[in-house]
């Protein structure tokens, strides 16, 4: 026994003392905490095996759920098997044998809860142990985070972006900033950088708004006044943000959907007003949030009981600007009413029919020159209509249209050409070289040297004409020709290919290395054209001192990691060409992937900062028509039609006397 509780023993005995023991035991027993003293149990070997209660007040008593006299009669680990080996129990003897204090939460089952445990030595072998039970705080704790996942749950599979701030202020405790502490999938989309370099910097910092400081005053306003607030954001490249703020804890959260075209037709619009007192405030602020025209009608009946009509009972906001009629003008008049022209126009009986049946329909309506897709449902003792504006889409595809018309002349002409070319312009070639090889070998005896000359040098025109025509016939085919998409492997097409221009592989001594190719989807044909073109000038443009050494390789890379020039350029010389770039899409997402096909040889090489470009361009010949290198400048414009016709790019990268790379980008698709 410690010196503690002889010394409570002794001192207890006196009569001084006794109404002093008498007030400490009192607020012993009627602590709101758990209070328990063990002396350490030790066996022949001196090792701590157990411990026994030695005092307990009456808290610990009830929370143990036995009498006094049986926790005092047993050990610890009697009264409660299940602490061999916790980590309370570790605790204790912790204390015990270092004299450190210890204290911890733990979830103790016996008891049924959580308790904060504070354990102490008291003396040799004595400890004192204070249990407060926080399972309360415990459970609003767990139950805090279930809210905060179900929230974060909420917030990253909503349609709406949503962002959170922490307030940033001054000396003087003033909010002058606030910082980005959390974006969710939406709002991350929408962020014109990456959202790992926006987290932790400041509204002022980031600027994304064009009046940052009227959105941090506002902002500002939500965290002194907890009132939230509604606003527009623009921001610097123009777009237009409808954005509602409200207090989360000591900052704020914004939730933000991009109404840029919602704002360019009504920049008048600030908030959205109420419609109906028949409406619950939930359904209240849906319509209103709506972009839709959304209307409600009960059904009227004649005598008989027969619908013939249709009356107004409720109307969005937008339903109304586009009626230009205000609740009161609209509400209870039926639809013939307000527009008589309906009445034997179709329009009343689709409404019934509808009505009748619960069929839904859906049809296109124009009113006032403007274009709408309309949708009918049944709905209680009536119907609903939705209806968006699609006057903006009927004209893109009114001019769609017109392109296309535009562009199938364009196809037209360009097959009239390829007849032409394929049989009117060949045709007096192949004469001329006829007759020129007639000559040459029935009269040659009787021409000068100079005349023999001049015949071979027309025999070269005439075969170079042919081969031009031949090539831009192939360009205007892969202008008009029908894309057959299918699997097309790369590996076994290339080396097809170097099958092919084995002789010229053998006369030149080149080494071609072909590494490991995917399998694309895309033209055969045209693929072929595109490597054949590329293969052949890595042979034809070698050096005369040096083998040709050249390599196929493949690798992958994301759209974020191309130059966005490339997936957003325009074809060179061909104004005719209409794809996916050049039709105005925006960039890809930057996630999405392209296999990089290159093509390096060692060759004479260019200077493609000069040329990088130029050279994709028809009758584009850096060496022009003298020289070792014959062609007709139109291979290169061939591989950039087809690379065009499969959604992809090409570049080239070359300094003169180093050889050349020529990459192919082509997405890849599931």
């Amino acid at each position: 026994m410690n010196a503690f509780h002889q010394r409570y023993i002794n001192d207890s005995e006196l009569p001084e003392n006794r109404q002093t023991d008498n007030l400490l035991g009192a607020i012993f027993e009627s602590a709101p905490v758990c209070i328990v003293s063990y002396r350490a149990l030790r066996n022949d070997a001196h090792e701590i095996i157990d411990f026994k209660p030695l005092l307990l007040n009456e808290r610990a008593v009830t929370t143990c759920g036995r009498s006094r006299q049986e926790i005092m009669d047993a050990t610890l680990l009697e009264l409660f098997p299940p602490l061999q080996g916790s980590a309370l129990l570790t605790d204790y003897l912790t204390t015990t044998q270092s004299g450190e204090p210890q204290r911890n939460d733990y979830y103790i089952p016996p008891f049924g809860g959580w308790f904060d445990v504070s354990v102490n030595r008291i003396g040799p072998d004595e400890i004192a142990a204070i249990f407060i039970d926080i399972t309360a705080r415990k459970e609003a704790e767990l139950q805090m985070r279930q809210q905060a996942d179900l929230l974060t749950q909420i917030s990253q599979s909503m349609q709406m972006a949503v962002s959170g701030h922490l307030p940033v202020r001054d000396e003087q405790g003033r909010i002058i900033d606030f910082q980005y502490t959390y974006f969710n999938e939406k709002a991350k989309a929408w962020l014109p950088v990456d959202w790992r370099q926006v987290v932790g910097q400041t509204v002022r910092t980031m600027a994304f708004s064009k009046n940052s400081d009227q959105t941090i005053a506002r902002m500002a306003s939500v965290v002194e006044t907890g009132e939230p607030v509604q606003f527009d954001v623009i921001t610097p490249d123009g777009r237009v943000f409808f954005n509602i703020v409200a207090r989360s804890g000591e900052g704020t959260v914004s939730t933000f959907i991009d109404v840029t075209a919602q704002r360019q037709a009504e920049e008048n619009l600030r908030e959205l007003k109420s419609v109906s007192e028949r409406q619950t405030s939930l359904l209240q602020s849906i319509l209103d949030a709506s972009l839709t025209a959304i209307a409600c009608y009960d059904a009227v009946c004649d005598e008989q009981g027969i619908v013939t009509d249709f009356q107004y009972t409720l109307a969005n906001q937008t339903t109304l600007a586009i009626m230009n009629r205000t609740p009161d003008e609209l509400y209870g008049k039926t639809i013939c009413e307000v527009n008589p022209a309906l009445q034997g126009s179709g329009v009343v009986e689709e409404y019934i029919r509808v009505y009748e049946t619960g069929q839904p329909v859906v049809m296109e309506r124009e009113n006032k020159g403007r274009y709408y897709y309309v949708s009918l449902v049944k709905f209680g003792d009536g119907v609903l209509t939705s209806s968006i504006d699609i006057t903006e889409s009927q004209n893109y595809r009114s001019q769609l249209e017109t392109a296309n018309v535009a562009l199938q002349q364009s196809n037209s002409n360009l097959q009239s050409f390829a007849y032409v070319a394929s049989h009117d312009l060949q045709e007096p070639l192949r004469k001329i070289k006829a007759f020129g090889d007639l000559i040459l070998n029935e009269y040659s005896a009787q021409l000068p040297e100079h005349g023999q000359d001049m015949l071979r040098r027309m025999q070269s025109a005439a075969e170079r004409m042919s081969g031009l025509i031949r090539d831009l016939l192939a360009l205007s085919r892969l202008t008009t020709q029908k894309r057959n998409f299918a699997p097309v492997n790369l590996e076994n097409l290339v080396n097809e290919i170097l099958s092919d221009l084995e002789t010229t592989v053998a006369e030149t001594g080149a080494s071609v290395s072909v590494g490991v190719l995917p399998t694309v989807q895309g033209d055969a044909l045209q693929l072929r054209q595109l490597f054949q073109n590329l293969l052949s000038n890595a042979l034809k443009f070698r050096r005369s001192e040096q083998p040709s050494s050249i390599q196929v390789e493949s690798s992958r890379v994301r759209a974020r990691d191309i130059q966005p020039v490339l997936l957003t350029a325009t074809p060179v010389n061909d104004a005719n060409s209409v794809d996916a770039t050049s039709a105005g899409n925006p960039i890809p997402d930057p996630l999405k992937q392209y296999y990089v096909l290159t093509v390096t040889d060692n060759g004479i090489g260019f200077d493609s900062s000069r040329h990088g470009e130029t050279i994709f361009g028809a009758f584009q010949r850096l060496h022009g028509r003298s020289g070792t290198f014959s062609g007709t400048g139109i291979g290169l414009a061939i591989a950039k039609k087809v690379v065009e016709n499969h959604n992809g790019a090409i570049v080239a990268h070359s300094h003169e006397g180093e050889g050349a790379r020529f990459s192919v980008y082509l997405p890849i698709r599931s």
